[in-house]
């Protein structure tokens, strides 16, 4: 009886701690990837510079976690397609003897469907057939997806020069020809619906004033940086000054603690 009892509470303690460690290693966030296809990124050191991000982004991620992408453009927009769409595959306690064992059986899976991300991202980066940047309407979409989502963490990850095309004369967006006001312009595209909302979602932004096509004047730079952390702000977003334009600042930190 006392040799059943000690296996019972065996069999009981392995199941306790791959719950505990699979719990560890999974995730229920939802990452959404929004990637520029207009002439600015045609240049090869613009392309491997988002290559090199994106292979962090999924690296970086725990098992269980949805990621998927978009493309930044006029006719992108309008078909709302995704380039690519994966859950990465959850541990299962029940697929081995104890937990370490369980946790190692997917480990091929995993690996298969981090790949096939990076390959559908590889493709859609060496296509520049966009004729416009339309940012702010992209993301706008990649808001209405994450909030669709029942993932408890959200992330938005922006890959562009930060060099809005699609504006109106009303809202005044099209930054090569001037950087408008941001309040005013922030004002005008709530009244008309279009200010995303992304509440409790973290932004992160690699690539800004980063153009294949002309540099970016200083003083321009600046209006064009504060324009967008104001949007962000008016969006709901969480993002911090070094996560606009840098190299993923704090991503790996983010994704280690969803």
């Amino acid at each position: 009886m006392t040799r059943l009892v000690r296996r019972f509470a065996a069999v009981g303690l392995a199941f306790v701690i791959a719950l505990l460690l699979t719990s560890c290693a999974s995730s229920n966030s939802m990452t959404m990837v929004l990637v520029d296809q207009t002439a600015s990124t045609s240049a090869q050191t613009v392309r491997d510079s988002y290559t090199a991000a994106m292979t962090e982004v999924v690296k970086s991620l725990k098992a269980g976690a949805h990621i998927t992408g978009g493309t930044i453009g006029a006719s992108s927009i309008a078909q709302s397609s995704a380039i690519f769409d994966a859950v990465l595959p959850k541990y299962s306690v029940l697929g081995g003897h104890d937990a370490v064992s369980s946790m190692r059986k997917l480990g091929p899976a995993d690996d298969a469907a981090r790949a096939q991300v990076l390959t559908a991202f590889a493709k859609a980066v060496q296509r520049s057939n966009e004729n416009a940047s339309c940012i702010v309407d992209g993301i706008a979409e990649a808001g209405r997806v994450l909030r669709s989502s029942a993932a408890t963490s959200r992330a938005l990850v922006i890959m562009s020069d930060g060099i809005e095309e699609c504006g109106s004369s009303q809202d005044g967006l099209d930054f090569v020809m001037n950087v408008p006001d941001p309040a005013r312009s922030i004002a005008v595209l709530r009244g008309e619906h279009r200010l995303p909302d992304l509440r409790n979602t973290q932004v992160f932004w690699t690539g800004l004033l980063d153009s294949s096509v002309s540099p970016v004047d200083p003083s321009v730079g600046q209006r064009i940086r504060d324009w967008w952390t104001q949007f962000f702000v008016a969006c709901g977003a969480a993002l911090s000054p070094t996560q606009l334009g840098g190299p993923l600042s704090g991503w790996t930190e983010w994704a280690s603690s969803h």
